[in-house]
């Protein structure tokens, strides 16, 4: 008798958890796209480092600030689009009838992410044609700082 409440109380708490978890996805508030800041820049610090090892000049300077604010930008605005659809994909869950929204949603997501590397491959691209023929070898160590390369 004794181990029966034990385990019915063990459910019941469980239970619990688990509800209040719901509650906590289900009800946070939704992304706004003028306030959202999901997306963090990985490395608050990179924009200095990378002047530094590329010894930018002031025109470079203004450039290249002026492309990573543009790149900051489009990734808030892919990451705000890509939260609205994980709720809508993770809403098939709970509710049956989007369950047919979901293959379209999980499409949606991997174009999506394909655009993401479109964008930041852009940005590279563009970053890349505003360096003197001398900076491009030291580039390669910038790319290789970025994407955790040695």
């Amino acid at each position: 008798m004794n181990r029966r409440r034990i385990f019915e109380g063990s459910i019941l708490g469980l239970m619990i958890l688990n509800l209040t978890v719901l509650g906590f996805i289900l009800f946070k508030p939704t992304s706004n796209p003028e306030t959202a800041s999901e997306y963090k820049v990985p490395n608050p610090s990179i924009r200095s480092e990378i002047i530094e090892i590329l010894n930018l000049n002031e025109e470079q300077i203004t450039h290249f600030h002026s492309l990573a604010d543009e790149h900051r930008d489009e990734m808030r605005r892919l990451e705000v689009l890509k939260t609205d659809l994980l709720s809508t994909y993770f809403e098939s869950i709970v509710d049956s009838s989007a369950m047919n929204k979901k293959e379209a949603t999980l499409s949606a997501l991997q174009k999506l992410e394909v655009q993401k590397l479109e964008a930041t491959y852009e940005h590279f691209r563009k970053f890349n044609e505003l360096l003197e023929e001398d900076q491009l070898s030291d580039f390669k160590k910038v790319m290789g700082k970025i994407t955790n390369k040695p």
